[in-house]
């Protein structure tokens, strides 16, 4: 377990789920603004408007689902520990999951519908405990596989 805030050793980043809308609505603002503050004049200013539309608006991708992007909340640093990986056959692929728990500062804005980011791989994490009675630290259980 951790006793000192030195063994946090590697940095990670913590990243939370926001809808795409509000970034394409972002985009389309901003691309609006410059239009009306060029001199030079653009046939048809709605454009990208109704491209976007026709790509299935701004709420969702051309089949209709709701898009998700991720923003980073955080990059902390954390004690990395690798637990328990396996291979099993999913249809015609063999895929290897692993369960790594993280141990970071405490902190009340991580949820589990977060995700982290550690040396190029995302991990969803699954569980989050109280490493300590005091409430230092977090330990974050999360899940990777090859198969994402």
């Amino acid at each position: 377990m951790i006793d000192q805030a030195g063994q946090l050793d590697r940095r990670i980043t913590i990243q939370e789920p926001v809808n795409a809308r509000e970034y394409t609505t972002n985009a389309v603002d901003a691309f609006g603004q410059r239009v009306e503050g060029d001199s030079a004049t653009l046939e048809g200013e709605d454009c990208i408007v109704s491209d976007i539309n026709e790509l299935g608006g701004i709420q969702g991708d051309p089949y209709g689902q709701i898009v998700v992007d991720f923003i980073t909340l955080a990059t902390v640093w954390s004690n990395v520990t690798e637990k328990v990986g396996s291979e099993a056959e999913n249809g015609d692929m063999i895929s290897s999951t692993k369960r790594v728990e993280f141990i970071i500062r405490y902190r009340t804005d991580v949820t589990e519908e977060m995700r982290i980011i550690y040396n190029n791989n995302i991990y969803k994490i699954e569980t989050i405990q109280n490493a300590d009675a005091r409430k230092a630290f977090l330990k974050v259980v999360c899940s990777w596989s090859d198969a994402q």
